[in-house]
């Protein structure tokens, strides 16, 4: 492959034709033949499930690794040393109860670890209808036109640099802070406020999802708004639903009540348009590009060097 294949030159320092002939695309991406081959070739980009553990053996692998059986083995050798000893010495019994309890002092850490991390797992697959939908459909939405004339990032730039990360702290705190007054409002007037909660949770992410599209109220995704609405009707049957409200707790929210809380998660888009207009993306070389590079030397390279 042109270029991809000197590993002192990084990818961003190519031109991008050759980027594009390096990995067989071009600047309008894949036809659907090509992403079905390659779809075939590579496989789904997903990970592989693997059915949870039951808690006897999450609990029995914490006595199989290394350092619990290098310490089970020098409590047992204590233990016999105590009782082949003569005179007997409490100090050798002692010694031994206490590798034992740090045998089961590291067993119990560990066990809870692993137990709330499968826990967590099961959680985290639990949301993929209503969150991991959306988040799919979002990394099929179109980059903005201009997207492949802009000038590449720093190759050690963090994925949240670019003004990114103050962008994503103040979402999270906006939609935590008007989850959170939902949930008092309506603990406080008598309604079901673990309802709210949920239903307000969900839906202000999905609003989240839908404002920030680099082609809002287009068709250019489909997909997106499929999804988007597929969610959203889950988190009303997880409400409305019997058997779901059993299962999460939640309890049936009146019209006006469901009305309120649509009118919230609306928030979640509204703001999310907001910031993208009055916090665009800080673009980067936007100075090389305008003015040259720093000195009022041009950023781009002459005749003479790129000949050379």
């Amino acid at each position: 492959m042109p270029g991809l294949s000197e590993p002192h030159q990084p990818v961003t320092a190519l031109p991008a034709e050759d980027v594009f002939t390096a990995l067989e695309t071009s600047r309008r991406g894949l036809s659907r033949a090509q992403a079905h081959d390659r779809l075939r070739t590579h496989g789904a980009n997903e990970l592989p499930r693997t059915a949870p553990r039951a808690v006897w053996r999450l609990l029995g692998a914490q006595f199989t690794d290394l350092f619990a059986v290098v310490l089970i083995v020098a409590a047992g050798v204590t233990f016999l040393a105590y009782g082949l000893e003569e005179p007997r010495d409490a100090g050798t019994a002692t010694l031994a109860v206490a590798i034992l309890g740090v045998v089961l002092l590291n067993a119990g850490i560990g066990f809870t670890q692993e137990y709330s991390a499968e826990r967590t797992a099961q959680a985290l697959e639990a949301m993929v209808p209503t969150h991991g939908l959306p988040g799919v459909a979002l990394g099929a939405e179109p980059v903005a036109p201009e997207t492949m004339r802009r000038p590449p990032r720093p190759p050690d730039e963090s994925v949240l640099g670019a003004g990114l990360w103050p962008r994503v702290l103040f979402m999270g705190a906006f939609v935590a802070a008007v989850t959170l007054v939902a949930g008092v409002w309506a603990r406080e007037t008598g309604r079901p406020w673990q309802s709210m909660i949920f239903l307000v949770l969900g839906a202000t992410q999905l609003g989240v999802a839908l404002g920030s599209r680099v082609r809002p109220g287009s068709l250019a995704n489909p997909f997106l708004l499929v999804a988007v609405g597929v969610a959203l009707g889950l988190q009303v049957a997880g409400v409305y639903v019997p058997p779901l409200r059993d299962l999460l707790g939640t309890e049936p929210l009146s019209l006006g009540d469901l009305a309120i809380a649509c009118v919230l998660s609306g928030l979640g888009y509204v703001v999310m348009r907001a910031q993208a207009r009055l916090w665009p993306e800080r673009q980067p070389g936007a100075a090389s590009v305008a003015g040259g590079a720093p000195g009022g030397r041009s950023s781009r390279p002459t005749r003479t060097e790129r000949s050379s």
